[in-house]
């Protein structure tokens, strides 16, 4: 009895100084590999995000594109996209109309560098170019927004309208403004509508 009282107190001495000194395994490390794409369908919702009103429309023969698919089309009709995280851009990935195939800002940084950010301005598809790289995606949400670079420091991030009197989408920076002279210009029943616009399976 005396002898295994000796061994486990030898073995416990052996052990405990290890026991102490443990240190648990450093945490993975984020891997290196760039992130990938993500693909989806271009669906639009009303401005609290969770009322979904459609998908953007995949025409074939209208150019800008970027309208509310109708809810009687099949889903051939919606507009898929992939985003990538490491250019923010939005690529068409079943485009029916015609080249470029990026989605982006129809704002003119080639024609006039200089030009403030307008309070309206076109979505539509551009070439890759300073109109195409303003993307950010929420992994979390999926929604998909927009930052425009201010040529006089900062950016501009607009919000989405859905001109239901045209079936198009634009970008708007000054909403005040551009609800006031829609209202005036337009009918009472096609008044446009802020909306938000997220990349679905």
């Amino acid at each position: 009895m005396y002898k295994l009282v000796l061994a486990l107190f030898a073995l416990f001495a052996l052990l405990a100084p290890a026991a102490a000194g443990y240190i648990p395994p450093p945490p993975a490390r984020p891997s290196s590999t760039p992130p990938q794409t993500v693909n989806g369908r271009l669906e639009i919702r009303d401005l609290t995000g969770r009322v979904r009103l459609g998908y953007i429309e995949n025409a074939l023969s209208r150019t800008p594109i970027l309208g509310l698919t109708p809810a009687s089309s099949p889903r051939a009709s919606d507009l898929a996209a992939a985003f990538d995280p490491r250019a923010h851009t939005l690529l068409a990935t079943n485009a029916r109309f015609a080249a470029p195939y990026f989605l982006g800002s129809s704002f003119p940084y080639a024609n006039d560098p200089g030009a403030a950010v307008p309070e309206e301005i076109l979505f539509t598809n551009v070439p890759e170019s300073a109109g195409a790289e303003v993307w950010s995606f929420d992994a979390f949400t999926r929604e998909l927004t927009i930052h425009l670079p201010n040529p006089h420091g900062g950016s501009v991030q607009p919000v989405f309208a859905l001109d239901t009197y045209q079936n198009a989408l634009e970008l708007v920076t000054d909403v005040p403004v551009f609800l006031a002279a829609t209202r005036a210009s337009e009918p009472p029943d096609k008044q446009p509508v802020l909306v938000r616009i997220y990349l679905v399976d």
